[in-house]
């Protein structure tokens, strides 16, 4: 658990992949069940002010890399 809390995320990967696919940040958050403000979080900055932890960013990354096709590896570090 301490490896996945200590995980990083590439948000320019999510935006460039969320962008490759045609959608705004409107569109994939509700396609993810988010906030589009969690979604411009998400690709720009590594603080997690709108998640109420860092693992509840990771898992929400996860969920849209999922949602994005991407493999985990491509978007964390």
């Amino acid at each position: 658990m301490d490896k996945q809390r200590d995980l990083k995320i590439h948000g320019d990967v999510l935006k460039s992949a969320r962008e490759n696919k045609g959608l705004d940040q409107e569109a994939l958050a509700d396609a993810v069940c988010l906030k589009s403000w969690h979604i411009t979080q998400m690709e720009g900055s590594e603080e997690y002010f709108y998640f109420y932890s860092a693992q509840l960013k990771i898992n929400a990354a996860k969920k849209i890399g999922k949602y994005l096709e991407l493999e985990e590896s491509s978007y964390l570090f």
